[in-house]
């Protein structure tokens, strides 16, 4: 579970990408972009791999939303669940991603016969990122239920986020001039415990990200592989 929703959250974050104030043909408002992100354990080891297409643009009252159809492949390449769609919007210059449209259709595809009630924030980033602002706490609410009975209850909340600084990164997508974002995980399971991490952002779009321990030590790490603007 810790390892999905790491994953999951990874590629949350992928998927907000590139708003402008006008939003309209910038990064993941456009259609036919495709994006893959993949995931590596604290031994650097490929892990899974997220894929993502923007398939439509639908414009309603000044906000523009993009709809993607995600898929999910473990290291060998051997599906995840099934393929379920997200959507984000873009207004005023700021991205928004339901969490419950990520995590909910992900994380049942390897729970049959489940239910999952989700409730919480969108998470939000401004196309314009300068080093040392700060962004507010975003927090979901899961509830896992079989045949009605609840067998889980957990919450996360993301917290502390902030610009920390400008970097260069190169991975097998390009070389990409980014913001580094760092935040602190909370959550309420006492196996998952408090975490912190780091996401690079190019233009908005996730090329990178890190968690670590309450040691600091690294727990996985996730890096865009593939890029088809």
């Amino acid at each position: 579970m810790k390892k999905l929703l790491f994953t999951l959250f990874s590629a949350l974050f992928l998927g907000q990408a590139f708003a402008q104030k006008s939003c309209e043909g910038f990064g993941q408002f456009r259609k036919g972009l495709k994006t893959e992100l993949t995931s590596y354990d604290h031994k650097d080891k490929a892990t899974n791999i997220v894929s993502q297409e923007v398939v439509e643009l639908k414009t309603v009252g000044g906000e523009l939303t993009a709809t993607c159809n995600v898929t999910m492949k473990d290291k060998n390449e051997k599906p995840i669940g099934e393929k379920f769609t997200t959507q984000m919007r873009c207004k005023d210059g700021n991205v928004y991603m339901n969490f419950k449209d990520m995590i909910g259709a992900g994380a049942l595809g390897q729970m049959k016969d489940a239910e999952m009630k989700i409730t919480g924030d969108d998470l939000m980033y401004p196309y314009a990122l300068s080093t040392g602002q700060t962004f507010p706490n975003a927090k979901t609410d899961m509830q896992v239920l079989m045949g009605g009975t609840p067998i889980m209850t957990m919450s996360f909340t993301m917290k502390d986020r902030k610009v920390a600084a400008k970097e260069s990164l190169t991975t097998p997508a390009g070389t990409f001039d980014c913001y580094k974002i760092t935040y602190t995980m909370e959550s309420s399971m006492a196996l998952v415990g408090e975490s912190t991490g780091a996401m690079w952002l190019s233009d908005g779009m996730m090329i990178k990200t890190e968690s670590y321990n309450k040691k600091g030590v690294k727990n996985g790490s996730t890096l865009l592989t593939k890029l088809t603007k």
